[in-house]
């Protein structure tokens, strides 16, 4: 029992030490977290390895397995309770090592590569970030908007991004208010119309997507936005018509 007791601080420490790598170096080895876990193993099973050997070299008198049998019988003269005794402090052990492997399993072997998948199966869809296809990051539109700002065309052209607001209200909610920005990057050319160089839209949410004709966004909502900006756009048309 002692020796299956020592196994569990052991591994306790393994398992202290390959936290303490990702915490200090962000990364555990493969060939350290597999060692963990078969040491863990190894743990769970030692005791009933310790009575499968001491049962193949028949050591039934100074056998780990047999020592509380025998102390019983010797000062009692019955070796049940020893017996009983062993079995039970075993499975307390077996317990407790499983509980340790497994926490080890689930959240740090492999750089957490299990607790990922447990968190995939079991979280909440409201604390998953998942990109739209075409999502792109303020910090992306800055630097598309800012390289389009220095173009110069070999015949004088130049680009200009202009911002649209839209704003969406509900007829049935009067607090309801939602707020879409529409970034184009017009192309502007000598005596020629400005041309629509790229477009992007920012829902309410925050999301920043860019748009293309012919719905090849692939998402309802931001083809609904993207009809409702022409929409505007040809209304405006008709106005300064």
């Amino acid at each position: 029992a002692f020796g299956v007791f020592f196994n569990i601080i052991i591994l306790l420490l393994l398992i202290l030490m390959s936290w303490a790598s990702q915490r200090l170096m962000d990364t555990t080895l493969a060939w350290g977290s597999r060692f963990v876990i078969a040491f863990g193993l190894g743990t769970i099973l030692d005791p009933i390895l310790i009575v499968t050997v001491n049962c193949i070299i028949k050591n039934w008198t100074y056998g780990d397995a047999f020592k509380l049998y025998n102390k019983f019988m010797y000062s009692e003269g019955v070796g049940v309770l020893g017996a009983i005794a062993t079995v039970f402090i075993d499975i307390v052990l077996v317990l407790v090592a499983s509980a340790v492997l497994y926490t080890y399993i689930l959240r740090i072997h492999m750089n957490g590569l299990m607790y990922d998948v447990y968190t995939r199966l079991h979280g909440e869809e409201k604390v998953f970030f998942v990109p739209h296809d075409l999502e792109l990051s303020i910090k992306e539109l800055h630097y598309i908007v800012d390289k389009a700002e220095r173009w110069r065309g070999p015949n004088g052209q130049r680009r200009r991004a202009v911002v649209y607001e839209f704003r969406m209200f509900d007829e049935y909610d009067e607090d309801f208010v939602e707020v879409n920005v529409q970034i184009i990057i017009f192309t502007l050319r000598k005596n020629a119309d400005p041309e629509p160089h790229r477009r992007f839209l920012r829902v309410h949410d925050g999301t920043i997507t860019e748009l293309f004709d012919r719905g090849a966004i692939g998402s309802h909502e931001y083809q609904r936005f993207a009809r409702f900006s022409h929409a505007v756009e040809a209304e405006d048309d008709d106005e300064e018509a």
